[in-house]
């Protein structure tokens, strides 16, 4: 990672795409649409984009939000979204996640490229004990301002419930965002993020902290 971040010290990194899905248990719509977006998402690999599910609150059923409403209440609304199912690629437009959503689209937004390089690491004492470290180095020869916010979500990357939770006959969710934490202090329920200040050229901003009472609804630590 050293040597990486030094040959780096001086340029752009791309970017890799970020996916906010909006989606629910109980909406029809979203049963047929959700396997196209996992489709596409799987055709394009699986370590090229970052996805988080938001479980919204309507229209029935849905135990995830249940368990965490706060971060996609808060999602739902930083973006204006109305109905589910829904997406936002690299924090653009909300819209039909099969429109937003494609092979194409994610292309372009692979070829972009950020002054920010972020390194996340997750080491585990027990099982409910995790400290995660996180680094975002500006890699750039000028100060970088483009970001002002930080967000850490925790996401469960598969959740099975073997029988549909919802109405929608859904039984398997993906990249579904279980809580949101201060990268400053690893506080929970932090749905707004932490101030991200403007990084010197070469510079690394460090955030550290340990979760020790882990969210008892994770099916899969």
């Amino acid at each position: 990672i050293i040597i990486a971040s030094s040959a780096l010290a001086f340029s752009q990194v791309p970017q890799r795409p970020l996916v906010e899905h909006f989606t629910q248990a109980s909406c029809g719509p979203c049963a047929s649409q959700n396997p196209v977006l996992k489709q596409t998402l799987d055709a394009f690999g699986d370590a090229n984009y970052v996805r988080v599910s938001h479980q919204v609150s309507w229209p029935g059923t849905d135990p995830m939000n249940a368990a965490f409403p706060g971060g996609p209440e808060d999602r739902r609304n930083y973006y204006g979204v109305t109905g589910v199912p829904n997406a936002c690629l690299n924090g653009g437009a909300a819209g039909a996640p099969n429109t937003v959503v494609t092979a194409n689209t994610l292309g372009a937004a692979a070829a972009n490229t950020t002054p920010y390089d972020i390194t996340v690491t997750q080491t585990w004492a027990d099982a409910n004990t995790v400290t995660v470290n996180i680094d975002v180095t500006n890699t750039t020869g000028q100060p970088a301002s483009d970001a002002n916010r930080i967000f850490v979500s925790m996401i469960e990357k598969h959740v099975d419930y073997g029988t549909a939770p919802g109405s929608n006959g859904e039984v398997e969710f993906e990249c579904v965002m279980r809580q949101m934490y201060d990268a400053t202090n690893g506080n929970p329920d932090a749905t707004t993020g932490a101030a991200l200040g403007t990084i010197a050229a070469g510079a690394t901003q460090n955030y550290s902290f340990t979760i020790t009472n882990l969210p008892s609804y994770i099916f899969d630590k």
